[in-house]
């Protein structure tokens, strides 16, 4: 048979496409799975992957609750109370 040459199929690898990386970004469509050091949320540049950054401790706050003996905890309410009960 003349021409079986020219009619075959070519085979193409599955993903051809790559992730776009610039650096601190992966953008991707949807979520694929978790990477190490990168969440998954929609920002500046896009939907995708952005690195995890780690938070920045204020360490000046952290002392001036300290001093101040800010816990945060619920206020009490005084015995005195001018709420009546009926």
């Amino acid at each position: 048979q003349a021409g079986d040459e020219n009619t075959a199929v070519k085979k193409t690898p599955k993903s051809t496409k790559k992730a776009s990386v610039e650096g601190d970004f992966v953008a991707s469509k949807k979520f694929v799975g978790a990477k190490k050091g990168f969440v998954f949320t929609k920002g500046k540049k896009g939907l995708g992957y952005y690195k995890d950054k780690k938070p920045v401790v204020d360490t000046a706050y952290l002392e001036k609750l300290a001093r101040r003996g800010g816990g945060g905890g619920r206020k009490r309410r005084r015995k005195n109370s001018s709420r009546r009960s009926y």
